[in-house]
């Protein structure tokens, strides 16, 4: 609570300090009070000092009245002065100088004297400066000192100063004046103690409340200052001193006009000061102060009148708050809300623009809606944009040049970067360029077709850090644009960018698209994308056929099986040691493999699933077909070796044997039985042919063949070996069904064929053959592995029988496999018509269903315009020779001494020789005399044909028959082919010797004799 006083000094005092305690009010009462008994008993003492010096009776006062004098007044003036002293020493030093002062005065004077007074005071102060038990100790006190006093007077009992002077009062009235005395100091004391009571509350009260303000004075943030009417500061914050660097005692009483106020805000404040003078209650305002280190601070001041208790204007007080920031704060936010509303409106522009933008997919239209919406920002007279290809910039898109002029011009130029300064400054820097009047511009090209442009305004199109192309506005007048059109259209140009960008990216996409769905189109395996919920969301054509034939399933279905396979099963791995899962299905039989791949997605919604489908039907029987043709092969390898060693042994068991029945001495009875095993021989012949046929090594002598006419006549054979109750028949289209065929070896793989049909037809059926040409190109497809492109005839022998079980078809081609009963079939007659259709380079296939037939499908190469070589006539055979010299070369030592000794039964006159080398020694020694060289063709050391050569070169004319086990390769028969030489197969019997002599001997033509069969 604030006590304002006149004195402005005073009233400073008084703000700037705390409302004081009872205590301290005490204490500053009781300096007041000694200071002012010290005067009066100053004065008094100096008064009576006069007095008595005036009247001359100074010298006779005793030396005591003297001593005590001086005594009092040497104490008063000390405890008067010792403010540090305890207010309770100090007061009890006042009361026992009152309560001396009063006794003496009534010792000595009686009741006309002043020890009422004294002893009232006395009473008064020890109200004032003790508590109240003290104070009622005190007027107990100067009661009884008064009633003591009074007795001795009364009753004589001591001799008393004042009874000399005065006459003493008789009992009833001194007791009266005593009862008086007691009750006005009990009532002096009760207001007394009352009124402290009092004060301490209100003191109390003003103290707590002072010590609030002043808290919430210095912890605010607001500045408050006091100001006596003339503007001196009184009061002055710690806010303040914090805002402005100065502290109070450096302000106090300094004008304020003075010290932090700029020019303009000393004329506000004085004005604001007339108007609270004038008597206004409140004036508001906004100033600047200025802080120590001259930073400018704006302040909102609140300025009120502080009145007396006369209603008249004592202080001023203003509250102030530093808005220095705020408005700061104020006014960026005003900023940018402007610059967020033209952003705003820029945004929406550009979104606009956007949307536009990605509407479009092709580039061209991309090009014109940029033109078209750059209108709308910065408005123009004509425009194009240039995109970078390589080290030149192309006009792609262009406006209004045809209404301005320069469209032939700019349509579609193309220009070196390089060139044009204001292009290479814009790529390089990629900032925008204006040019506010091309006239006045060295870097603008001046072109009579473009004369027109005054302003040019050019944008980059920048794509994250490259630039990709520009954009020109043209305006016929100067300064038509602006930075602020630069800088709201390079947003403009960067989504255009982007747009572009997302233009060509989506024509590549989508030719990316088609490229992929050309792929999915043509792969032949099925390609599926299955979702979280396994539902089918692409399949490419293949899949889609596959998902009828597993699963009955299309696009868009949730696909639980495939076959009769789970599709959870088959989303797992595969097996361990497969790659592949496997689907088999029945009626028809068709295989497929799968494998799944998840795809791994960050929610489990978005994962699926790509599955690769393959129909391997085909593909598993042309395996098949292929590991059957590589197991035949080595099969055919084996048998092909063993018939060669079987060969010698029966050739030269049937030589021997033929030379023995026609012995003269041999008995009619040993006759027959060798004559039996001649016969047993030659069925052992035919049987190692067959071996041959089927490896593919036998002899064959290939020559044009009409296939529609062999088949009429082995139809017509047919029919009359073949049971009744088999329906034979012919089909064939008109055309030419030519090829190069061994007929004797063909006549025989169909032969069996029918053979074995007729065997699967025990109750009759139908057999037919058919026959179709076709031409294989190279996109085709084979129907077997293998086959090569060209023109081929296609021969069926189908039959309605029991057919084959699918177990055994794998098998149907290899040597001594049969299911007939043992004695009824040996096995080699599938295997001997699949090696004579391999050397005639053909292919076969077969295909069985149990119950309804089985089907042959022999593919033959057909032949092209090939003349027909007539049968030449059987040549008559000599019997003997006619003594000429052989030189016989044979590395099989029972082989050869066999053919030796037919020779010499012939006779020939034999030289023999067990291998080449050894046949060169013998031939250069005589030449001369040898004929004819009959040698093996498959020997150690050297071979029959390099024999042959080196003999040629010995003598050119020499002629040679060559023997083997092997059939003979096409090399071989080559390179034997320039002299007279025939050669023979192994087993060959007496007659075929004799007449490849005789051919060789006569000069006869090339043909070579067959062997047995």
């Amino acid at each position: 609570m604030l006590n304002l006083v006149t004195n402005p000094q005073q009233n400073d005092a008084a703000f700037s300090q705390q409302a004081l305690t009872i205590r301290e009010w005490r204490q500053v009462i009781l300096q007041r009070v000694l200071q002012g008994g010290l005067i009066v008993w100053l004065l008094t003492v100096a008064g009576l000092l006069l007095y008595f010096g005036q009247n001359g009776v100074l010298a006779e006062l005793p030396g005591v009245v003297y001593g005590l004098t001086a005594v009092l007044t040497i104490g008063l003036i000390y405890i008067t002065r010792a403010r540090k002293l305890n207010l309770s020493l100090r007061a009890g030093a006042m009361l026992i100088f009152l309560y001396a002062l009063g006794t003496a005065s009534l010792w000595l004077r009686g009741p006309t004297g002043n020890a009422r007074i004294f002893y009232m005071t006395f009473v008064a102060m020890a109200a004032v400066f003790m508590d109240r038990r003290r104070s009622i100790a005190a007027l107990i006190m100067t009661t009884l000192t008064t009633a003591v006093i009074f007795s001795l007077a009364t009753f004589n009992l001591v001799r008393v100063p004042f009874s000399n002077l005065v006459e003493f009062p008789n009992i009833l009235s001194w007791m009266t004046d005593l009862g008086v005395f007691l009750a006005l100091n009990t009532a002096l004391i009760i207001s007394i103690t009352y009124l402290i009571d009092s004060l301490e509350k209100t003191l109390e009260s003003s103290l707590t409340e002072q010590k609030f303000v002043s808290a919430i004075l210095e912890t605010s943030g607001a500045l408050v200052v006091l100001f006596d009417t003339d503007g001196r500061i009184v009061r002055f914050n710690r806010a303040c001193e914090q805002l402005t660097g100065y502290t109070f005692a450096e302000v106090k009483h300094q004008m304020i006009w003075d010290l932090f106020l700029t020019a303009e805000g000393v004329a506000l404040t004085k004005a604001v000061f007339e108007q609270i003078q004038a008597g206004e209650t409140f004036s508001a305002y906004e100033s600047f102060w200025l802080t120590r280190d001259g930073s400018r601070r704006l302040i909102a001041w609140t300025t009120t009148p502080l009145l007396d208790q006369n209603g008249r204007l004592e202080y001023i007080v203003s509250t102030g708050i530093d808005i220095t920031e705020q408005k700061a704060s104020e006014a960026e936010r005003e900023r940018l809300l402007i610059a967020e509303r033209q952003q705003r409106l820029l945004a929406e522009t550009l979104r606009e623009v956007t949307l536009a933008l990605t509407a479009q997919i092709h580039p061209a239209d991309v090009l014109n809606e940029i033109l078209r919406q750059v209108r709308r920002i910065v408005p123009y007279k004509a425009a194009h944009i240039s995109l970078i290809e390589g080290e030149n910039l192309r006009v792609a898109s262009w406006q209004g040049y045809n209404t301005h002029g320069g469209e032939e011009l700019v349509a579609n130029l193309i220009q070196p970067i390089d060139r044009f300064a204001i292009d290479m400054e814009v790529i390089r820097s990629g900032q925008p360029i204006i040019i506010t009047d091309t006239r006045q511009d060295p870097r603008w090209i001046t072109l009579e077709s473009t004369s027109w442009i005054r302003s040019h305004l050019v944008v980059p199109l920048r794509l994250q850090d490259r630039i990709i192309g520009l954009l020109r506005l043209d305006g016929d007048t100067p300064g038509e644009f602006s930075p602020q059109d630069a800088e709201k259209l390079q947003p403009i140009a960067n989504a255009a960018a982007i747009a572009l960008e997302n233009a060509r990216l989506h024509q590549e996409a989508s030719r990316q698209a088609e490229r992929t769905r050309q792929i999915l189109d043509s792969v032949q395996e099925g390609i599926l994308l299955l979702d979280a919920n396994y539902a089918i969301q692409v399949a490419n054509p293949a899949a889609q056929t596959y998902l009828q034939e597993l699963a009955h399933s299309r696009p868009g279905d949730i696909l639980t099986h495939l076959g009769p396979e789970p599709i959870t099963n088959l989303l797992k791995p595969p097996p361990q040691g497969m790659l592949w899962h496997e689907i088999t299905l029945k009626n028809p039989d068709r295989t497929f493999e799968l494998i799944a791949q998840k795809l791994e997605a960050d929610t489990p919604e978005q994962t699926g699933w790509v599955l690769l489908i393959r129909d391997v039907t085909e593909s598993r029987r042309q395996q098949q077909y292929l590991q059957a043709q590589e197991r035949l092969a080595m099969v055919g390898q084996l048998a092909a070796g063993i018939a060669h060693d079987f060969n010698n042994i029966m050739t030269v068991i049937i030589l021997y044997a033929q030379m023995l029945v026609k012995s003269p001495h041999l008995p009619p009875d040993l006759q027959e039985r060798m004559a039996t095993i001649v016969r047993q021989a030659k069925l052992a012949a035919n049987l190692i042919a067959q071996i041959l046929d089927f490896s593919r090594r036998s002899v064959m002598e290939r020559r044009p063949l009409n296939l529609v006419s062999f088949l009429k006549e082995l139809v017509r054979m047919l029919k009359r070996t073949l049971p009744e109750n088999i329906n034979l028949h012919l089909d064939y289209h008109e055309g030419e069904y030519t090829l190069l065929a061994d007929l004797t070896r063909l006549q025989q793989a169909i032969m069996n064929l029918a053979v074995n049909a007729r065997d699967a037809m025990p109750d009759g059926g139908s057999l037919t053959i058919e026959l179709t040409r076709f031409s294989l190109t190279d996109t085709e497809a084979p129907p077997l592995p293998d086959m090569p492109p060209g023109e081929w005839i296609r021969l069926v022998v189908a039959d309605t029988g029991v057919g084959i079980p699918p177990e055994n078809l794998p098998r149907v081609f290899d040597p001594f496999f049969t299911t007939k009963p043992p004695g009824q079939g040996t096995g080699l007659g599938l295997a001997q018509v699949y090696g004579i259709i391999k050397q005639h380079e053909g292919f076969i296939d077969v295909s069985s269903e149990p119950g309804k037939g089985t089907k042959f499908i022999l593919y033959l190469p057909a032949a092209a315009h090939v003349e027909f070589i007539p049968e030449e006539p059987e040549m008559e055979l000599v019997a003997e020779g006619g003594g000429e010299t052989i030189l016989v070369v044979e590395d099989d030592e029972v082989a050869r001494e066999a053919i030796c000794a037919l020779l010499e039964m012939l006779n020939y006159r034999v030289v023999s020789a067990g291998d080449g080398e050894e046949a060169l020694k013998i031939f250069r020694q005589r030449s001369k005399e040898i004929s004819l060289v009959v040698s093996d063709m498959v020997m150690p050391r050297m071979n029959g044909a390099v024999l042959y050569e080196r003999l040629r070169e010995l003598r050119s004319d020499i002629k040679m028959v060559i023997i083997s086990g092997y059939p003979f390769e096409d090399r071989d028969k080559l390179s034997l082919s320039e002299g007279i030489v025939k050669w023979l197969q192994k087993p060959f019997v007496m007659e075929q010797m004799v007449a490849a002599i005789n051919a060789a001997l006569s000069h006869e033509s090339h043909k070579p004799v067959e062997g047995a069969s």
